[in-house]
Protein backbone atom coordinates (compact mmCIF):
# COMPACT_ATOMS: atom_id res chain seq x y z
CA UNK A 1 0.00 0.00 0.00
CA UNK A 2 2.66 2.35 0.47
CA UNK A 3 4.24 1.55 -2.62
CA UNK A 4 0.82 2.33 -4.36
CA UNK A 5 0.82 5.81 -2.33
CA UNK A 6 4.40 6.74 -3.34
CA UNK A 7 3.89 5.89 -7.27
CA UNK A 8 0.90 7.64 -7.28
CA UNK A 9 2.42 11.29 -5.74
CA UNK A 10 5.30 10.08 -8.13
CA UNK A 11 3.34 10.24 -11.15
CA UNK A 12 0.64 13.28 -9.77
CA UNK A 13 3.86 15.30 -9.47
CA UNK A 14 4.86 14.76 -12.97
CA UNK A 15 1.01 15.23 -14.15
CA UNK A 16 -0.34 18.46 -13.57
CA UNK A 17 -3.83 17.27 -15.06
CA UNK A 18 -3.61 14.81 -12.14
CA UNK A 19 -3.16 17.63 -9.41
CA UNK A 20 -5.95 19.56 -10.88
CA UNK A 21 -8.55 16.88 -11.58
CA UNK A 22 -7.66 14.99 -8.26
CA UNK A 23 -7.42 11.31 -7.45
CA UNK A 24 -10.17 8.58 -6.16
CA UNK A 25 -8.91 5.71 -3.91
CA UNK A 26 -10.56 2.64 -3.60
CA UNK A 27 -9.97 0.51 -0.60
CA UNK A 28 -10.95 -2.88 -0.99
CA UNK A 29 -11.02 -4.92 1.84
CA UNK A 30 -13.83 -7.20 0.75
CA UNK A 31 -11.89 -10.61 1.22
CA UNK A 32 -9.11 -12.20 3.80
CA UNK A 33 -6.28 -12.14 1.74
CA UNK A 34 -6.42 -8.50 0.86
CA UNK A 35 -6.20 -6.59 4.15
CA UNK A 36 -6.80 -7.55 7.48
CA UNK A 37 -8.92 -5.62 9.60
CA UNK A 38 -6.40 -4.07 11.97
CA UNK A 39 -4.59 -3.11 8.43
CA UNK A 40 -7.47 -1.46 7.34
CA UNK A 41 -8.51 0.55 10.26
CA UNK A 42 -4.54 1.61 10.59
CA UNK A 43 -4.79 2.93 7.17
CA UNK A 44 -7.67 4.97 8.22
CA UNK A 45 -6.36 6.82 10.91
CA UNK A 46 -3.18 7.31 9.22
CA UNK A 47 -4.48 8.37 6.11
CA UNK A 48 -3.23 11.90 5.40
CA UNK A 49 -4.39 13.78 2.55
CA UNK A 50 -2.16 17.02 3.37
CA UNK A 51 0.68 15.52 2.41
CA UNK A 52 0.00 14.10 -0.96
CA UNK A 53 0.60 16.40 -4.17
CA UNK A 54 -2.48 15.82 -4.97
CA UNK A 55 -6.23 16.52 -4.11
CA UNK A 56 -8.08 13.37 -2.92
CA UNK A 57 -11.75 13.43 -4.51
CA UNK A 58 -13.01 10.42 -2.66
CA UNK A 59 -12.16 7.45 -0.55
CA UNK A 60 -14.09 4.53 -1.19
CA UNK A 61 -14.39 1.72 0.97
CA UNK A 62 -15.26 -1.77 -0.14
CA UNK A 63 -16.00 -4.60 2.98
CA UNK A 64 -17.71 -6.94 4.02
CA UNK A 65 -17.25 -7.77 7.65
CA UNK A 66 -20.46 -7.17 9.68
CA UNK A 67 -18.41 -7.27 13.09
CA UNK A 68 -16.24 -4.25 12.07
CA UNK A 69 -19.37 -2.38 10.38
CA UNK A 70 -19.69 -0.21 13.18
CA UNK A 71 -16.04 0.72 14.43
CA UNK A 72 -15.78 1.80 10.03
CA UNK A 73 -18.55 4.48 10.35
CA UNK A 74 -17.07 5.42 13.53
CA UNK A 75 -14.03 5.94 11.77
CA UNK A 76 -15.57 7.69 9.12
CA UNK A 77 -17.02 9.89 11.29
CA UNK A 78 -13.61 10.83 12.78
CA UNK A 79 -11.65 11.04 9.53
CA UNK A 80 -14.56 12.85 7.71
CA UNK A 81 -13.86 15.94 10.63
CA UNK A 82 -9.75 15.76 10.70
CA UNK A 83 -9.65 15.37 6.40
CA UNK A 84 -12.38 16.69 5.35
CA UNK A 85 -12.62 14.41 2.64
CA UNK A 86 -15.54 12.66 0.90
CA UNK A 87 -15.77 9.16 2.25
CA UNK A 88 -18.40 6.40 0.60
CA UNK A 89 -19.12 2.76 2.21
CA UNK A 90 -19.71 0.23 0.14
CA UNK A 91 -20.56 -2.89 2.09
CA UNK A 92 -21.51 -6.38 1.39
CA UNK A 93 -20.10 -8.87 -1.52
CA UNK A 94 -18.31 -8.43 -4.47
CA UNK A 95 -21.11 -8.10 -6.95
CA UNK A 96 -23.02 -5.16 -4.59
CA UNK A 97 -19.56 -3.25 -3.91
CA UNK A 98 -19.30 -3.56 -7.76
CA UNK A 99 -22.77 -2.14 -8.28
CA UNK A 100 -22.74 0.41 -5.32
CA UNK A 101 -19.57 1.92 -7.10
CA UNK A 102 -21.06 2.15 -10.57
CA UNK A 103 -23.72 4.39 -9.22
CA UNK A 104 -20.53 7.21 -8.76
CA UNK A 105 -19.94 6.28 -11.97
CA UNK A 106 -17.35 4.21 -10.88
CA UNK A 107 -17.23 1.00 -13.51
CA UNK A 108 -14.08 -1.00 -12.18
CA UNK A 109 -15.43 -4.42 -12.66
CA UNK A 110 -12.54 -5.14 -15.51
CA UNK A 111 -9.89 -4.23 -12.81
CA UNK A 112 -10.36 -4.34 -9.28
CA UNK A 113 -12.17 -7.55 -9.21
CA UNK A 114 -10.78 -10.97 -10.69
CA UNK A 115 -12.30 -11.96 -13.88
CA UNK A 116 -15.20 -15.26 -13.68
CA UNK A 117 -12.76 -17.14 -16.45
CA UNK A 118 -9.74 -17.02 -13.82
CA UNK A 119 -7.70 -14.91 -16.42
CA UNK A 120 -4.85 -11.92 -15.54
CA UNK A 121 -6.70 -8.92 -14.17
CA UNK A 122 -6.89 -6.14 -16.46
CA UNK A 123 -4.80 -3.02 -14.91
CA UNK A 124 -5.91 0.45 -15.75
CA UNK A 125 -5.31 2.11 -18.85
CA UNK A 126 -1.38 4.30 -18.49
CA UNK A 127 -0.90 3.09 -14.77
CA UNK A 128 1.57 -0.12 -15.92
CA UNK A 129 3.22 2.32 -18.07
CA UNK A 130 3.57 5.03 -15.72
CA UNK A 131 4.97 2.52 -12.92
CA UNK A 132 7.45 1.59 -15.57
CA UNK A 133 8.72 5.41 -16.47
CA UNK A 134 8.44 6.33 -12.87
CA UNK A 135 11.14 3.06 -12.34
CA UNK A 136 13.35 3.58 -15.12
CA UNK A 137 13.39 7.60 -13.52
CA UNK A 138 14.14 5.85 -10.16
CA UNK A 139 17.52 3.35 -11.74
CA UNK A 140 18.69 6.61 -13.49
CA UNK A 141 18.48 8.29 -10.25
CA UNK A 142 20.19 5.66 -7.92
CA UNK A 143 22.74 5.35 -10.67
CA UNK A 144 24.05 8.86 -10.87
CA UNK A 145 24.07 9.22 -7.23
CA UNK A 146 25.77 5.87 -6.94
CA UNK A 147 29.09 7.83 -6.88
CA UNK A 148 27.96 10.31 -4.12
CA UNK A 149 26.97 8.14 -1.93
CA UNK A 150 29.76 5.95 -1.79
CA UNK A 151 31.75 6.41 1.78
CA UNK A 152 35.01 7.57 -0.05
CA UNK A 153 32.96 10.05 -1.58
CA UNK A 154 34.79 13.67 -0.55
CA UNK A 155 31.36 14.90 -1.57
CA UNK A 156 27.62 14.48 -1.68
CA UNK A 157 24.70 15.34 -3.15
CA UNK A 158 22.41 13.79 -0.04
CA UNK A 159 23.92 12.49 3.25
CA UNK A 160 23.88 8.97 3.68
CA UNK A 161 21.84 7.94 6.75
CA UNK A 162 24.92 6.90 8.66
CA UNK A 163 26.90 9.85 7.89
CA UNK A 164 27.44 12.96 10.80
CA UNK A 165 26.46 16.14 9.93
CA UNK A 166 27.86 19.17 11.21
CA UNK A 167 26.44 22.57 11.34
CA UNK A 168 24.09 24.77 13.79
CA UNK A 169 20.70 23.33 12.73
CA UNK A 170 19.88 21.31 15.80
CA UNK A 171 16.76 20.20 14.95
CA UNK A 172 18.61 18.18 11.72
CA UNK A 173 21.50 17.08 13.97
CA UNK A 174 19.98 15.65 17.40
CA UNK A 175 17.59 13.47 14.96
CA UNK A 176 19.63 12.42 11.84
CA UNK A 177 20.66 8.25 12.23
CA UNK A 178 24.63 9.44 11.87
CA UNK A 179 24.34 12.24 14.55
CA UNK A 180 22.73 9.76 16.76
CA UNK A 181 24.80 6.63 16.38
CA UNK A 182 27.81 9.62 17.02
CA UNK A 183 26.50 10.52 20.19
CA UNK A 184 26.15 6.98 21.65
CA UNK A 185 29.41 5.98 20.91
CA UNK A 186 31.13 9.72 21.95
CA UNK A 187 29.25 8.56 25.73
CA UNK A 188 30.56 5.45 25.79
CA UNK A 189 33.92 6.64 25.93
CA UNK A 190 33.44 9.86 27.48
CA UNK A 191 34.71 7.94 31.09
CA UNK A 192 38.10 7.21 29.91
CA UNK A 193 38.46 10.93 28.09
CA UNK A 194 36.94 12.24 31.79
CA UNK A 195 39.64 9.74 33.68
CA UNK A 196 42.78 11.27 31.54
CA UNK A 197 41.20 15.07 32.50
CA UNK A 198 41.12 14.09 36.12
CA UNK A 199 44.93 13.03 35.83
CA UNK A 200 46.02 15.43 34.62
CA UNK A 201 47.13 13.24 31.78
CA UNK A 202 49.36 14.91 28.79
CA UNK A 203 47.22 15.85 26.18
CA UNK A 204 48.34 14.01 23.16
CA UNK A 205 46.35 10.77 25.19
CA UNK A 206 43.24 12.66 24.80
CA UNK A 207 43.75 13.22 21.32
CA UNK A 208 44.77 9.78 20.20
CA UNK A 209 41.26 8.79 22.07
CA UNK A 210 39.71 11.19 19.24
CA UNK A 211 41.27 9.74 16.80
CA UNK A 212 40.63 6.32 17.40
CA UNK A 213 36.51 7.32 17.48
CA UNK A 214 37.18 8.95 14.00
CA UNK A 215 38.69 6.04 12.57
CA UNK A 216 36.02 3.62 14.29
CA UNK A 217 33.19 6.24 12.36
CA UNK A 218 34.85 6.18 9.18
CA UNK A 219 35.80 2.15 8.97
CA UNK A 220 33.22 0.09 11.02
CA UNK A 221 30.32 2.24 10.52
CA UNK A 222 31.24 3.47 6.92
CA UNK A 223 30.39 7.57 8.26
CA UNK A 224 31.60 10.65 6.45
CA UNK A 225 32.00 14.12 8.67
CA UNK A 226 29.48 16.43 6.23
CA UNK A 227 28.85 20.25 6.51
CA UNK A 228 26.34 21.77 4.26
CA UNK A 229 27.59 23.52 1.34
CA UNK A 230 25.87 25.76 -1.91
CA UNK A 231 25.33 22.73 -4.21
CA UNK A 232 25.46 20.11 -1.97
CA UNK A 233 27.64 18.39 1.05
CA UNK A 234 31.76 18.43 1.34
CA UNK A 235 33.75 16.10 3.76
CA UNK A 236 34.89 17.78 6.57
CA UNK A 237 38.60 18.47 7.36
CA UNK A 238 40.03 15.52 9.44
CA UNK A 239 41.38 17.81 12.42
CA UNK A 240 38.26 19.94 12.10
CA UNK A 241 36.47 16.43 12.95
CA UNK A 242 39.00 15.57 15.56
CA UNK A 243 38.73 18.67 17.43
CA UNK A 244 34.78 18.58 17.31
CA UNK A 245 34.92 14.76 18.72
CA UNK A 246 37.48 16.28 21.18
CA UNK A 247 35.05 18.55 22.47
CA UNK A 248 32.11 16.45 22.45
CA UNK A 249 33.94 13.84 24.50
CA UNK A 250 34.83 16.50 27.15
CA UNK A 251 31.46 17.59 27.37
CA UNK A 252 30.01 14.01 27.88
CA UNK A 253 32.78 13.70 30.07
CA UNK A 254 31.62 16.90 32.17
CA UNK A 255 28.18 15.76 32.20
CA UNK A 256 29.02 12.28 33.98
CA UNK A 257 30.60 14.10 36.61
CA UNK A 258 27.96 16.09 37.52
CA UNK A 259 25.83 13.44 37.79
CA UNK A 260 28.10 11.49 40.02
Amino acid sequence: MARCLWYTNAVAEDEPDIQRKGVVTILDITDAWKFSTLQALHFLSTYHTESTPFHDVCLHILYNHATIDAVIRRFRRILDNDHRMRIRLHFGLTVETEYSLRTFGLDVSRHLFPPKDGSILTRFDGIEESIQKRQQLDEEWRLSEAPYRDPSSPVARFPNPQDILMGRNKSVLLTWSGNTRYYEVVEQHAHRYGALQCAATDRIEKTMISMELLLLFRTQYNARFLKREENGWARVDDLEVQKKISGALRNSAKSLSSRT
